[in-house]
């Protein structure tokens, strides 16, 4: 076992870190009460108690959504402050995911302060670990406050622990991540067990019984939720036609694209070939191999198995395991191959590979040319004596040349401006310096600020910090009247009305269907005929005389429909109206 308590300038690797963090959240921005924050917000605030919702089936079903986060920021929340709190819990997972990334490069790598502080910057910019992953839609670095986004730190932390043989402490961690994503969870196990068995680990064997109690002690709140949870649940349906009906892209294989399995493809091969260029190569290989395995299940098992608990495994979405750990690898490996100790050749290639992980948009080109990178470093340093000696003797003008095609491909691929004519004259005169092997002491910290260049155009692009609902003006406007007139529902709304996901979380008043709330089928299966029935007949309607006489056979008061001309029909009358919705009051 290896020490991992002893992390160099560890003072200066948290706030390294910190000014990262800032720079990742600038580079995602932030949106309070947008996607799952539907889910969340309530669940925080107990919505579930409030005299509108009791006896609503959707906010009972909150209840069974596990994850130990949301009842901690429970905690310190109300109505006042629970933007502010959702920011705090933004930013915190975020710095708690980039320390992990400095651990790595600090203990594993033992890359010095100048190196991790660029690989820290170039993480927090790269937009390959920015958004949801290529295929199975799974959250990386995203611009709002979810649990999921909380895993990423104690996920690599786990990891590294069980790379330096710390299988207690890797077995907690595990179970920590558990408690926060119950999926995310059995996937670290998952690796966990294939890193044990082939990646290397040795004298193991007893640490096994005590990191079993730790992980069932530390993941017990979620284990007696979803034991408690799992009770009363057995509605017959078919999930896969629910799956295909709400969300495929999270679950089934074939809502992806040729395009987007090739591109997920290439960045697993760029996590296997970053892992080559670490010391413990066997280690990573065995977690990619693990997750490879889970993705194929997920690939298969839904077809096969047609059953509440394989899809609420997310086995697909482990896909953004594999593409955030890969992007996080290659960076790390390649910003350590900057140094002056290092072949020129080598330090162009790497340079280039990096910075072509930097462009404004996950662009496949880009993540090409750092696998060609990668694959040119692990030929010059692990298989020198394979090349033909001319051909080794030339690979600086290999290097130039290929720094050309890159500079020439992004100006031909990518919009002119000053900043990005500056990365490119930046990338030129980098390349002629490295590949000329100019012996600079701290010839890392060039390639910082042409990092810090090519962070401004994404801020500059990037959303701000919104502590309010950042929703549609219009829909804003229509649930500002419905809280100011204290309209009751449940409301019925058109399914086709922009932002209408989000009407009962902005007017505080219960909704008859809407899309969003089909997901509660995932740990409330009962609401699933409901559900079903009320989104089918609604979205079978069109003119507001359809929504009227839905409505008045329903026994509801009130509906919604996009404006776009339309009029309230006979026996209703006009309560509220703008320049994207129509507010109708049914007669008494």
């Amino acid at each position: 076992m290896t020490s991992i308590y002893r992390v160099p300038n560890l003072r200066l690797l948290v706030g390294i870190a910190l000014v990262a963090a800032l720079f990742s959240v600038a580079r995602t921005g932030f949106s309070f009460g947008v996607s799952n924050n539907v889910f969340h917000v309530p669940f925080v605030l107990g919505w579930a108690q409030l005299p509108a919702f009791v006896g609503d089936v959707f906010y009972a079903s909150l209840t069974k959504f596990t994850s130990v986060v949301w009842p901690i920021v429970g905690l310190v929340t109300n109505e006042s402050n629970i933007g502010l709190v959702f920011l705090a819990g933004h930013f915190l997972s975020r710095f708690l995911s980039l320390l992990a990334i400095g651990w790595l490069l600090a203990t594993h790598l033992r890359a010095p302060i100048s190196v991790t502080a660029l690989a820290l910057v170039c993480c927090s910019l790269s937009p390959w670990l920015i958004g949801a992953s290529v295929v199975g839609g799974h959250g990386l670095w995203i611009s709002y406050f979810t649990h999921t986004e909380v895993t990423w730190g104690p996920l690599l932390a786990a990891l590294l622990a069980a790379l330096a043989g710390r299988w207690v402490l890797a077995a907690g961690l595990a179970g920590l991540v558990f408690s926060i994503n119950a999926f995310v969870g059995i996937w670290l196990l998952t690796m966990l067990g294939m890193a044990f068995l082939l990646g290397g680990a040795q004298r193991a064997w007893a640490q096994l019984p005590k990191a079993a109690l730790v992980f069932l002690l530390l993941a017990s709140p979620a284990l007696v939720w979803i034991a408690r949870s799992m009770g009363g649940t057995s509605a017959a349906f078919s999930y896969i036609d629910y799956i295909r009906s709400y969300y495929p892209e999270h679950f089934l294989i074939e809502a992806a694209t040729y395009r987007e399995l090739a591109i997920a493809g290439v960045s697993g091969m760029a996590g296997l070939l970053a892992a080559l260029l670490t010391p413990r190569p066997r280690f990573w290989w065995a977690v990619l191999g693990a997750c490879a395995l889970v993705f194929a299940c997920g690939a298969l098992l839904p077809h096969a198995v047609n059953h509440r608990i394989v899809f609420n495994l997310h086995l697909l979405r482990i896909d953004g395991i594999v593409q955030w750990l890969s992007i996080v690898l290659a960076i790390a490996v390649m910003s350590l191959r900057l140094g002056p100790e290092r072949d020129g050749a080598v330090r162009v290639f790497a340079m280039l590979g990096l910075l072509s992980l930097l462009s404004s948009s996950q662009e496949p080109l880009g993540l090409l040319f750092s696998i060609f990178s990668l694959a040119a470093v692990i030929w010059i340093e692990r298989g020198a004596q394979s090349i033909p000696n001319q051909l080794f003797v030339r690979r600086h003008m290999v290097a130039g040349f290929f720094s050309v095609l890159v500079i020439l491909v992004g100006v031909w691929r990518w919009e002119f401006t000053w900043l990005n004519g500056t990365l490119w004259l930046a990338m030129s005169i980098c390349a002629v310096v490295l590949c000329c092997g100019h012996p600079v002491r701290w010839s890392t910290w060039l390639l910082l600020p042409v990092a810090v260049m090519a962070l401004l155009p994404h801020v500059s692009k990037s959303p701000s910090l919104r502590l309010e609902e950042s929703h549609p003006a219009g829909l804003t406007e229509l649930t500002s009247f419905v809280r100011e007139q204290s309209l009751q529902g449940p409301f019925l709304l058109s399914l086709d009305g922009e932002g209408h996901d989000y009407f009962q979380l902005l007017s505080r008043q219960p909704v008859w269907v809407d899309w969003k709330q089909g997901a509660a089928v995932m740990w409330e299966p009962n609401f699933y005929n409901q559900w079903m029935q009320r989104y089918r007949e609604v979205a079978s309607l069109k003119a507001p005389v359809e929504f009227a006489v839905y409505a008045q056979a329903n026994g509801l008061r009130h509906f919604v429909v996009p404006q776009a001309g339309a009029t309230c029909p006979a026996a209703t009358r006009q309560l509220f109206r703008n320049s994207s919705h129509l507010l109708c009051g049914l007669d008494d």
